[in-house]
């Protein structure tokens, strides 16, 4: 770590030193998507099964550029823009539980199956050297980025119960929405005054119907995902002309993006039925695909 804040004041002190030298900016845009996900360790059962996982997903992003030339080969670029990253998250497991406070019950023994689309939304700054081993057509470049966390949402759902081939709602379990604004949603809230009549043990319960992001928890300590990441670069682009440029840029996390007072097994409680907490690591991993324009 010290050694890449090293490499980050040094970026930064040498495209300072450009800019008040002024050395001429090419200034431009470049827009496109990422594709990415979280890289986190998985819950386990006791066999050592995986019971939950991330899975890619694209999102978009878009940025303001400026590359400041040391040469006819060399330079320092930065970029100001908005980028989009998450994941698909799915958890399956038998023998779960699920705890209701509205109804102040928790089942368990059954099957649970929980399906978020996350997208978290940064104001991003890459900080990039570049070198162009092709002059005025292939360009490749590598550097820290940081992120700041503006936006973060989780779109799914939730069913607990028997969940078996032929199974349908008004069966014996209960299916939940589950529509997450992290940022915002406070502890035991609700999305909703809405409720579902269903079975569940084999007897009728009045369940809520959309659920907030932190509904399960008795207090909130900030929200699910942290308010700054910070990753590596590295990318190449090729030009058509001085302007056009195609290119792809892998990202890759150094941080963990999750606060781990949310990380919580989501098979089994503790001997007290409280939450068994957990620490992992998640990172963000993407790879952004784009096209820009430089004038």
């Amino acid at each position: 770590m010290k050694n890449f804040l090293l490499l980050c004041c040094f970026l930064g002190s040498a495209f300072s030193t450009a800019l008040f030298a002024q050395i001429d900016a090419r200034f431009g845009f470049k827009a496109g998507a990422n594709i990415g996900t979280i890289m986190g360790p998985a819950e386990e059962n006791a066999q050592g099964e995986s019971l939950d996982g991330y899975s890619w997903t694209t999102k978009v992003h878009i940025s303001a550029t400026v590359e400041v030339p040391i040469n006819d080969y060399i330079g320092l670029a930065a970029e100001l823009g908005f980028s989009q990253r998450g994941s698909r998250y799915r958890f399956e497991a038998d023998n779960a539980y699920l705890s209701i406070p509205s109804l102040n019950e928790t089942f368990e023994g059954q099957t649970r199956v929980k399906s978020v689309n996350i997208t978290n939304g940064y104001v991003e700054v890459p900080i990039l050297f570049y070198v162009r081993p092709i002059k005025d057509k292939v360009q490749l470049d590598f550097g820290p980025s940081f992120s700041f966390l503006v936006s973060s949402r989780g779109l799914g759902i939730l069913k607990y119960g028997d969940l078996s081939e032929g199974s349908s709602l008004g069966d014996d379990f209960v299916e939940i929405n589950l529509d997450h604004s992290y940022l915002r949603d406070a502890a035991g809230e609700l999305n909703s005054d809405f409720t579902r009549t269903g079975q569940l043990d084999q007897r009728s319960i009045t369940y809520p119907a959309d659920l907030g992001g932190y509904y399960f928890f008795d207090k909130k300590d900030g929200p699910a995902y942290r308010y700054f990441d910070m990753g590596l670069n590295f990318g190449a682009s090729y030009y058509f002309t001085k302007g056009l440029r195609v290119g792809a840029r892998a990202y890759y996390g150094l941080l963990d993006i999750t606060n781990n007072n949310y990380d919580i097994e989501q098979q089994a409680l503790d001997d007290n039925r409280n939450f068994i907490l957990r620490d992992d690591f998640d990172r963000n991993f993407s790879l952004q695909i784009f096209v820009g324009l430089q004038f």
